[in-house]
Parts: structure tokens; sequence; C-alpha cells
């Protein structure tokens, strides 16, 4: 498990860097620049920066977890933050593939985020194919 938990943080690093700076320099700017309502433009800048506060918070907490050798205790964290990364992936391809399946892969958060998840949340997926 050890393993799968840094590999795991890794990736929410690099989902941290990607959302907040590659975001801000590409999808936000766009959004400064368009001609939506500035309270419009408000309300999807904070919560862009929403996700990517929780991106912070978890790579934090999974980093304490394992600085302190304590990860078979801290399961139910553990699982809260894999659960709602599967959750936040699913969602979000569901959301592309009813808007336009086309563009599936040109947005390929949802496969980060799906990674994740299974990866904090892998024995408990391989019991639920089993069953």
């Amino acid at each position: 498990m050890k393993i799968r938990l840094i590999i795991a943080t890794g990736l929410l690093i690099l989902g941290f860097i990607i959302h907040s700076i590659g975001g801000e320099l590409t999808d936000i700017k766009s959004l400064i620049l368009s001609d939506i309502a500035d309270n419009i433009k408000i309300e999807f800048r904070a919560v862009w920066y929403l996700i990517s506060i929780d991106f912070l918070v978890s790579v934090i907490f999974m980093i304490l977890i394992q600085r302190k050798k304590t990860a078979n205790q801290n399961n139910m964290l553990i699982d809260f933050i894999g659960i709602r990364m599967l959750l936040y992936g699913f969602v979000f391809f569901l959301l592309v593939i009813y808007t336009d399946f086309r563009i599936l892969f040109q947005v390929p958060q949802w496969i980060l985020l799906l990674i994740i998840g299974f990866l904090l949340e892998w024995d408990k997926v391989i019991k639920f194919i089993r069953k």
C-alpha cells in the first residue's frame, strides 16, 4: 500500500500544480478576457481555486499520513480522499460524455482523478469487482 500512497501523493501534487498554474495561464486567462458577466467570472474563478485548495489539502494530509508511518491507522482519511477523487473523475467523465464525447481526451483531467482514486481505493475496488 505504501508505494500506491506515494504515487497517489505525487499525482496529487502534479494535479495541484497543473490545475493552479496551468489553469491560470490557460482557462482562467481566457475566462477573464471573455465577455461573460463579471459576477460569473468571479464565481468560476472561485470554484476553480476551491478545487486547487482541495488538491493542496489532500496533498498535505497524504504527506502527513506517510510521515507518521501510520497509514494503516488513517484508512478513513485515505478513503475520504480516494472516494472524492473517484467521484470527481466519474462526474467529470460523465459531463464530458454528456456534453461532447469527441473531446473526451482533450480534457483528460478525469483520467488523473480516476487513477488517484483507484490507487487509494485499490483494495476496495478489487474486492467490489470480485463480489
